[in-house]
């Protein structure tokens, strides 16, 4: 009767892959940082040789989630490095009231980005879009556990613009509107994913690795509209 192979080893390494991995947040922020960066800069493109609003609201709203993992990049950077830490804020801010001013800032950036996006998806209606943007601000400065707040924020607010790109793509029925939709419908699943992360780091490797899918995604998406 054949034995099993001996995977014990693989796993070892594997389990030694995965926590190098998890030591990379500073790698996977600034690859999406420069991917939504890059969306920004094509948004803007296409805004000028098409002229329609929209491209212009997605450039900025691009730009502010690209502000946001600009923060927290530098956060990530400050959190690795003690000495730059002491250096940069002189030790006059703790590291608990450095970490909620980072992660708040993060987290505002990229939900503004959503908001905009809805805006656009709402054909310019700003009272619904402020009021949005209000009430996600209270809840984030009121909340126990900021990161739970911005991850369901962030689910309810893609999955009202999933809703709205799905509609356009089974109406249009496009390789650009199938492309857009799908897109959101990874960066919705990545902030669902990243609920789990209280449960193994694993997945936050996952949800880095569909976000920068998502985002990849849209920017193929905006370099095809370019070379039509």
């Amino acid at each position: 009767m054949s034995t099993l192979p001996n995977l014990t080893p693989f796993f070892h390494a594997f389990d030694s892959w995965l926590k190098y991995i998890y030591q990379l947040d500073v790698t996977f922020d600034f690859l999406i940082l420069i991917i939504a960066g890059l969306i920004g800069f094509y948004s803007y493109k296409v805004y000028r040789f098409t002229t329609k609003r929209n491209y212009l609201l997605f450039c900025i709203s691009f730009l502010f989630i690209a502000l946001g993992y600009s923060v927290k990049t530098g956060f990530d950077i400050l959190v690795q490095t003690e000495s730059l830490r002491s250096e940069v804020f002189f030790g006059l801010i703790g590291f608990p009231v450095l970490s909620k001013l980072f992660m708040l800032s993060y987290m505002m950036l990229v939900l503004i980005g959503y908001v905009i996006m809805i805006v656009i998806s709402m054909r310019g209606n700003r009272k619904t879009a402020l009021l949005f943007m209000l009430l996600l601000v209270v809840s984030l400065f009121l909340s126990q556990s900021f990161f739970l707040t911005f991850s369901l924020s962030s689910i309810i607010l893609l999955s009202f613009l999933l809703y709205h790109f799905n509609k356009n793509f089974s109406i249009k029925r496009t390789l650009n509107s199938g492309m857009v939709w799908y897109a959101f419908l990874l960066l919705t699943i990545s902030h669902i994913v990243s609920l789990f992360i209280i449960y193994s780091n694993k997945f936050y490797l996952l949800s880095n690795i569909m976000m920068m899918g998502a985002f990849l995604l849209l920017l193929l998406n905006y370099v095809m509209v370019l070379r039509k």
